[in-house]
């Protein structure tokens, strides 16, 4: 007879021994685990993995029993891969529920997040910044395109860092404007201490470099 044991969220786990490199799970296990994820809601502090989509549903499915978690499909070099979503390319999870999935059938890497307040305040959401693209010219090359990542979470000035490096010109001349619908969207510059997010970029948008 399997012994079970509680886990801090209150689940009854069969043969869950954290102390062994490996463990088993019975089909009534995962039948416990699917429904207390599909149950637990998002809790302020909380903390969440990432995982890959195609594997876990699979794993829901019970069509693999031994397969690794692989999701380096989810990171490029040490950030997320731009572009990727939430039930298209990843799953989450509670961290403790991929910590089982991990012991079970390894991989990785891991991809853990907490649980935060929107910036409205009004409800909840993990701390994961997926970047983007925006596409930057500057104005002596017009006509050539230069894909550059985005963060929702860093300043314009970071992004520009990034940008006229790839761009190869002098950060301190050149100014940066939204260039939305192939013009000046703005009066004025993007403002250099303000965060991307509040800019309402959309991926691919254009950004226009101007030299002085």
């Amino acid at each position: 007879m399997s012994s079970i044991i509680t886990s801090t969220w209150g689940l009854p786990l069969t043969n869950f021994k954290p102390a062994t490199p490996t463990i088993d799970l019975s089909c009534h296990d995962v039948q416990s685990l699917c429904s207390f994820i599909d149950s637990v809601s998002l809790k302020e502090g909380d903390q969440w993995a990432l995982i890959n989509h195609h594997w876990y549903e699979h794993w829901r499915e019970k069509l693999y029993s031994d397969a690794p978690i692989n999701n380096f499909n989810l990171v490029m070099d040490d950030h997320l891969r731009p572009g990727i979503s939430i039930n298209r390319d990843f799953s989450i999870v509670p961290h403790f529920i991929w910590e089982i999935l991990k012991l079970k059938y390894h991989g990785g890497p891991d991809l853990i997040f907490t649980v935060k307040r929107t910036e409205d305040l009004f409800s909840l959401e993990l701390d994961y910044d997926i970047p983007f693209y925006l596409n930057c010219f500057k104005s002596s090359r017009r006509d050539t395109i230069i894909p550059v990542i985005a963060f929702n979470n860093e300043t314009i000035d970071s992004f520009k860092r990034r940008a006229c490096n790839s761009l190869k010109i002098n950060i301190n001349k050149c100014k940066v404007w939204d260039y939305y619908h192939h013009s000046k969207f703005t009066k004025s510059p993007l403002k250099e201490d303000e965060v991307v997010s509040k800019s309402k970029f959309l991926q691919n948008q254009e950004i226009f470099f101007e030299e002085f």
